[in-house]
Parts: structure tokens; sequence; C-alpha cells
């Protein structure tokens, strides 16, 4: 019975946390810092941009920082959160998970054909790794803004201007972090096939056969009890070595009738 217990209890706990909704911030403008990482001056610049761009028809970017994940990987948590706020084609979400330290790109179809998503990952180590591992989040954010914008002007001849933004980080900073690119440290753990997620259901094959043994355990036990209440069920020897001894029968005999004789006159 006991067993029974356990099994229904982690049953409900494995599916629980599956079908648990990660949470996601509100989105806040252009700029969403959920973690309160990033200064006022910024978000300032960041605003800005926004505007340049916008007026130069190009498209925009989306920067979002939240503390942890919710269990999620932090690139289908950016591509969930891009669906979720319902961005355009023409837009780049920049998203960064402080507390993991972990970061992720999700853009439309549209800056995919200007700059090439094998470029956007690109630019993430010599600009953005060293200094947010580092925990300077102002000079992370900046120097790869600043490197996507000079991407949009090679890719549509414009001249939307950076160079007056982002005062408040060192220019040599960057030359620093581009010159080195010391990323290996910021790798994202290989997600086994085992625990990738699903999207839509946070369901991963290690959950799937997680819950397919419990339920075999439930059911087993489950058939083990009916038979034993079964009224019909044959009787188990006690031990083995009751199971092992040979039962003697011994024959039936018929009685002879008794013979009952007359007694002489």
């Amino acid at each position: 019975m006991l067993k029974r217990i356990l099994c229904v209890i982690l049953l409900l706990l494995m599916t629980t946390t599956a079908l648990a909704e990660p949470r996601y911030p509100s989105q806040s403008g252009v700029a969403t810092d959920g973690a309160a990482v990033l200064s006022a001056k910024l978000l300032e610049d960041l605003h800005t941009l926004d505007k340049r761009l916008e007026r130069a028809d190009m498209p925009r970017i989306y920067v979002v920082t939240v503390d942890f994940l919710d269990g999620m990987d932090v690139q289908s948590y950016a591509d969930a959160l891009f669906q979720r706020w319902k961005l355009p084609e023409d837009a780049m979400l920049l998203l960064l998970a402080v507390g993991e330290e972990s970061c992720a790109i999700a853009s439309g179809r549209n800056v995919d054909r200007l700059v090439s998503p094998s470029v956007q990952q690109q630019l993430l180590p010599p600009h953005l790794y060293e200094p947010y591992l580092a925990q300077r989040y102002d000079a992370a954010v900046a120097a790869y803004v600043s490197a996507v914008v000079a991407e949009y002007n090679k890719a549509c001849g414009t001249s939307v201007r950076t160079d007056d933004l982002f005062r408040s980080v060192s220019a040599s900073l960057f030359d620093n972090w581009a010159s080195t690119q010391s990323h290996a440290s910021f790798s994202a753990p290989a997600e086994s096939i085992l625990t990738r997620e699903d999207k839509g259901t946070g369901f991963s094959l290690l959950k799937v056969l997680l819950v397919v043994v419990l339920l075999v355990l439930l059911f087993g036990s489950f058939r083990k009890a009916k038979r034993a209440a079964h009224p019909y069920a044959p009787s188990r020897p006690a031990d083995k070595a009751a199971a092992d001894k040979p039962v003697y029968f011994k024959p039936h005999v018929k009685k002879p009738a008794e013979q009952y004789f007359k007694p002489r006159r």
C-alpha cells in the first residue's frame, strides 16, 4: 500500500513540474530590465538608439534581463518570450539570464536576412561574453548592440550612429574584449537528448521514461493485490523449502464390507 502511495505522489510531482508555466517578464518598451542590473543611462541610450533605428526603417533590438529561467534552457526561453510578446519579424531579442550566466538571441526572419543567425552568434564571444561574466552588464549590452548595428549598416548601406551613445562604457574596454575573445569559460552545458524539453509541454524524454516506470510499478502492484484477493487464486507455499518438498498421497483403500454371520442353531 505504501509503495502505491509513493508512486502516485511521484507521478503527480513529475506531471506538475513538467506542466508548470515558466515566469515571463512583462514588456516595458525596448529594454526590460527584469533583473535590475542595467543602469538608467544605458536604458536611456537604448531608447535613443531605438528611435534612430525606427527612423531609418531598420530592425529594432530588444534587450531583456531576467534572474532565472524556471528550468527551461535559455534558447527555448528566448524563443518563447519572442512569441509571447508578439514581436515582429524585423525585431531581435537579446536575453540575459544573469542568475544562470547564460544568454540567447531570438530574431525574426527579416533580421535573419540582413544578419544571418550564424553571424549573430559569432558576435557574442568578442563583444558580450567576457564583460557579461565579469558582471559588467552595461558594457556587455552596449558592446553587442553596437556590433549588431554595425552589421545593419553594412547590410543596408545606412549610417545609424552609436559612437555618441553608451559613453558610460569606455571604448578601450571594447577593444580589449574584441582582442581577447576568451569565451571558453562561457559555454552552455550540452543539452542531452534525455533532458531536452519540448517547448510547448515542458516534457523531456527523461521525464517520460520516469513516468512510464512509475506507471509500471503502480499497475504492477495493483495486479498483484487483485490476484491475491481473488477467491480462486491458488495458495502459495510459505517458503521455498515447502514448495520443493514432495507431497505423498496415501492411496484410498476401499474397506471390505462387513460380513455378518448367522449363528447356527
